[in-house]
């Protein structure tokens, strides 16, 4: 028996061929009903319905590896989606009355000849539930994480383990108004996998040899011109919006990403992979998490140093994620959701607080995003105090209270980039600073069960990986090939010898 959960909505790729890309989840499997750049229709869904196994099939196989922890990965094309069509299309209007969630419970009775039965139908969601019930649906265009999300919550809510469900998503992968005619048409014949960025070398400890830290600036040859959120995601996105706005990564592929993230969002170590996988020169990177007002200062304190020994004469941003407190509310681990916006330095002088996924980056708001002047800088204890108080009025007084700075080792030693000065770390309340690490993922859920002996109790060799058998009470260990250790040496039992 296999519960299924059925979405059923409008959708368009944003994609100009056909790439997938991982997205993350919580389910058992993944099906999907629309071809890539094809449309769904009423008669679509009536043909579905008369073969129950096809809601486990899907018209697109879909693979989902289970990753680490709860989540696995399924490769899916990016897609926005929506309860109203996209452009007001009359002839997707017939489908309108379907949409929303359905529950069904479905036995595979014969898998030749795919005969399957329903056990219980329910549907979840209408189309107007959906709105009343869930903020994200009342969006014009919503993510997969928006609906992984609702599911989650119905399966909460049902008592039922979502590793076990199968996601169908009853959507059309057509194209979307983002795209043009500018591509060549044999590209969408060639379906491709998104290439995972690799993991930067973020470490602890990047004072050792002489080392110098350097804060990290994002260059830009694009003019400070106007933005709108990618994929029209502003609870999303933050941070691929900033490396995207300084042209660190293309447009279209940050779109992309956006519409393929978790309700997680980019990490701080996700956001630095990105950037240095486009550099050519591998840098080793220092994260440190400090006071929000603490921070700013640095900042502003090294921008001016660095006007004064290197004049700029091209756009740059210095990018930090904000966050309201330290550690997650759940695990009381070091927190990761918060919000990526940068200070952006004009050539002509002038300095912003950029956050392009707010969709307030255009030249009308420019007054209100305007920090100072180049010549305003001093020693930036200023315009620290006015970066801080432009962030407060943009984002609440106190809102945000801690930040993310990203520092690296100073290629050239020899160059007058300023080098960085401050403590990496103090464990002061009032001047709080912390080495952030990486967390590697573990195996077996996500928890790692030892015993004293340093051993897993699931029966692998932390040390090795291998497996090391059962234990007995007599002290023996027992393997599979039949063999006793005891204490004294080692005895077959296969064919009585003594070895």
């Amino acid at each position: 028996m296999v519960d299924v959960l059925f979405w059923v909505s409008h959708g368009n790729t944003i994609a100009i061929d056909q790439r997938y890309y991982p997205v993350e989840n919580k389910f058992r499997g993944i099906s999907t009903f629309a071809k890539p750049m094809t449309s769904l229709y009423e008669k679509d869904l009536a043909e579905l319905g008369q073969n129950p196994c096809m809601f486990l099939l899907g018209n697109c196989p879909t693979i989902n590896h289970k990753r680490d922890g709860d989540y696995s990965e399924a490769w899916l094309p990016p897609v926005v989606f929506s309860l109203e069509p996209v452009g007001g299309n009359a002839d997707r209007q017939d489908i309108a009355k379907h949409m929303g969630l359905y529950h069904f419970r479905i036995e595979l009775k014969k898998l030749y000849g795919k005969q399957c039965v329903y056990h219980a139908s329910h549907r979840v969601l209408t189309n107007d539930s959906a709105r009343a019930e869930f903020a994200a649906f009342d969006k014009v265009h919503f993510t997969y994480s928006d609906i992984f999300s609702f599911a989650y919550t119905y399966c909460k809510k049902m008592n039922i383990d979502s590793h076990n469900v199968v996601m169908g998503i009853f959507s059309c992968f057509a194209e979307s108004d983002y795209l043009n005619n500018n591509y060549n048409i044999t590209e969408l014949l060639l379906p491709k996998a998104h290439k995972k960025v690799n993991q930067a070398n973020i470490v602890q400890n990047n004072t050792g040899n002489g080392t110098k830290l350097t804060l990290l600036v994002l260059r830009t040859e694009n003019a400070f011109g106007n933005w709108t959120a990618l994929a029209k995601q502003k609870s999303k996105g933050c941070g691929l919006n900033v490396l995207s706005y300084y042209g660190v990564i293309d447009q279209q592929e940050a779109r992309n990403q956006t519409v393929c993230l978790s309700s997680k969002g980019t990490s701080i170590f996700k956001i630095v992979d990105i950037y240095d996988a486009t550099r050519s020169n591998k840098a080793k990177y220092t994260i440190i998490r400090t006071t929000l007002s603490r921070g700013i200062g640095e900042i502003f304190k090294f921008i001016g140093e660095f006007e004064r020994t290197t004049p700029t004469q091209y756009n740059y941003g210095i990018l930090f994620k904000m966050y309201e407190g330290l550690t997650h509310p759940k695990t009381h681990e070091d927190t990761h959701v918060g919000h990526t916006i940068s200070i952006g330095v004009e050539n002509t002088g002038n300095i912003f607080v950029f956050d392009p996924q707010s969709d307030n980056v255009h030249q009308e708001n420019a007054p209100n995003l305007l920090i100072g002047t180049k010549t305003q800088l001093g020693d930036g204890s200023a315009l620290a105090t006015a970066c801080l108080d432009k962030i407060g009025s943009l984002y609440g007084t106190n809102t945000y209270k801690y930040m993310d700075i990203i520092l690296h080792d100073a290629i050239d030693p020899t160059s007058n980039i300023p080098i960085w000065v401050g403590e990496l770390s103090d464990n002061s309340e009032q001047n709080y600073r912390k080495i952030l690490v990486r967390q590697q993922t573990t195996t077996h859920g996500g928890r790692r069960f030892t015993n004293k002996r340093g051993r897993n109790i699931r029966g692998k060799s932390r040390r090795t990986g291998r497996r090391t058998g059962r234990r007995t009470r007599g002290g023996r260990r027992r393997t599979r090939g039949g063999r006793r250790r005891t204490r004294g040496g080692r005895r077959s039992t296969r064919g009585g010898r003594r070895r």
